[in-house]
């Protein structure tokens, strides 16, 4: 006999057993806890993860009961429809240690992360350490992912000290002290800062006659490890929570491909150029660690190569890379953005 999925009558009046055994099977299933599970990057990871069919996923949110927890609810619900009951919205200060307790308990698996909207550099940091320190005393817990970055001021030996990136390596590296099991996650530059309406719009193209210019803080030639974050980072946690233990005390760099600043223009389109942003203007037009973190890419393009240091990046294993969004279709998918 085929019930539908959600028939109880049956299983009221004890002649079938078929929720209890989807109940059953549910339960036994692991759980991972999505920190910023209603942004663009989050909504990503818990509808791979769902549509996965491995695990219950545990969307961390400010406000469970808000109009993004919804719209994240509604998506689920539209994309998983096969996989039911596997999401569990949980409101969440990710400042607050008791509320990080309540949010991580039980759960065999926390992808965690730290946004600049926490405060200084310090406040992220140590944000980072409480969150850390909950997670190694849950007894639940099998691994501990972390949205890392390049540590900016050791690879330049000083000379670039970029807040957010160095904080966030600085707290990975205290992880692995900590014989944390941690596995670092390092997405590479955001394809979508050239969307017109990202980051204030700093990054966005601008009109010169029949031409559109692109312009950044740094040479046209230098290559930048490249990303369409949500989907790849998406990616890259499945894949990694399938063999763990093979990225303890690394962290894995998220990129489709090194490219240019010259080959993203061309590859956008043949109406668009780029030209290098003085720094007299970057330093006047953008936020300065977003300054740094560009004179950093172009001094240190070799920044994402693999190490065997404790803490040290790996690459993207081919099979993994295969997952990823090509860029070309990104740019050719997302012109109005663009534009």
């Amino acid at each position: 006999r085929v019930c539908p999925p959600f028939c109880q009558i049956c299983s009221i009046l004890g002649v079938c057993d078929y929720l209890s055994k989807r109940k059953s099977f549910i339960m036994t299933q692991e759980t991972v806890v999505v920190m910023g599970a209603t942004g663009r990057m989050g909504q990503d990871i818990v509808i791979r993860l769902i549509k996965s069919g491995k695990y219950q996923v545990r969307a961390l949110t400010r406000n469970a009961d808000g109009k993004s927890a919804k719209a994240l609810s509604e998506l689920v619900s539209k994309q998983c429809s096969e996989h039911p009951g596997r999401l569990q919205l949980q409101s969440c200060d990710p400042k607050d240690a008791a509320s990080l307790k309540s949010a991580f308990e039980g759960a065999e698996y926390i992808w965690a992360m730290t946004t600049n909207d926490f405060g200084t550099r310090e406040v992220e940091y140590n944000a980072s350490m409480q969150l850390a320190r909950i997670a190694q005393d849950s007894s639940s817990l099998k691994y501990l992912l972390y949205s890392t970055l390049p540590n900016t001021l050791e690879i330049s030996n000083g000379k670039y000290d970029v807040g957010h990136c160095t904080e966030k390596a600085r707290a990975f590296a205290e992880m692995c002290k900590m014989d944390l099991p941690v596995i670092g996650i390092s997405p590479g530059n955001f394809a979508t800062n050239v969307f017109k309406e990202e980051h204030g719009g700093f990054f966005s193209l601008k009109k010169d006659g029949d031409k559109f210019i692109m312009s950044l803080p740094m040479d046209g030639d230098v290559p930048i490890p490249t990303t369409v974050a949500g989907p790849d980072v998406a990616a890259t946690i499945k894949h990694v929570l399938e063999d763990p233990e093979k990225y303890r005390h690394k962290a894995i760099v998220v990129f489709s491909e090194r490219v240019t600043p010259n080959e993203i223009a061309s590859r956008i389109g043949p109406e668009v150029q780029f030209q290098r942003l003085p720094e007299e203007i970057a330093g006047k037009a953008m936020p300065e660690e977003i300054h740094l973190m560009f004179k950093f890419f172009n001094e240190f393009p070799g920044w994402a190569d693999a190490s065997d240091a404790i803490g040290a990046f790996v690459q993207p294993p081919d099979e993994l890379k295969k997952q990823f969004t090509p860029l070309d279709d990104f740019f050719k998918n997302n012109r109005d953005k663009i534009f």
